[in-house]
């Protein structure tokens, strides 16, 4: 059973129970973390998004996750999805009990133009474009490599990237997101 939202009364746990909407495992499940309140078991997030899936509280040791490259999880139990896939988010309070939540991403950050997305680019030398970053997670900066041909001029922290076509020629431009590598191959003209 995914509990949506578990900071429940006695009064609410009895009712559910009563009505059928919970078994006996889920009340095993509940007496066995009684101070852990989980929001819920299983989480998905698109590239770039963050969730918190535990009520942050002050019997917290330490959260962690299983795939740190597919998203990770800071001091306070906030997870950030960084690319597809899935990653285990444990959270181990003082005494040692643990809770977990599933977290699957299902997207990975890419270069996009009016929505879509771009993989390479003609221009004119001398002429610029712009190229939005999708699916950039606010906490990770990004890295950009890039030769003679092309320039990109962008702050780290960008999600809007500027390309410059300098001289004739063609180049494939390197822009790491989220410890993804998107190339973006410039033709100049």
């Amino acid at each position: 059973m995914i509990f949506d939202e578990l900071s429940l009364s006695f009064k609410s746990v009895y009712d559910a129970y009563y009505n059928g909407i919970i078994g006996d495992d889920d009340l095993r499940t509940l007496s066995e973390i009684p101070s852990v309140t989980v929001k819920t078991n299983t989480a998905k997030l698109k590239a770039g998004q963050t969730a918190e899936p535990f009520r942050y509280e002050s019997n917290a040791k330490s959260f962690s996750s299983s795939n740190p490259k597919v998203a990770v999880v800071d001091k306070k139990g906030r997870v950030t999805a960084l690319k597809k896939g899935t990653a285990k988010i444990t959270l181990t309070r003082k005494d040692g009990k643990k809770a977990t939540c599933k977290v699957t991403v299902t997207t990975s950050p890419k270069l996009t133009q009016n929505g879509k997305t771009v993989k390479s680019l003609k221009l004119k030398k001398g002429k610029s474009v712009k190229v939005r970053i999708s699916g950039k997670a606010a906490s990770v900066n990004n890295v950009y490599k890039s030769k003679s041909v092309a320039k990109i001029s962008a702050k780290k922290s960008a999600t809007v990237i500027t390309v410059k076509a300098v001289k004739r020629g063609e180049e494939t431009l390197s822009v790491i997101v989220n410890g993804v590598k998107l190339l973006l191959k410039v033709t100049v003209r």
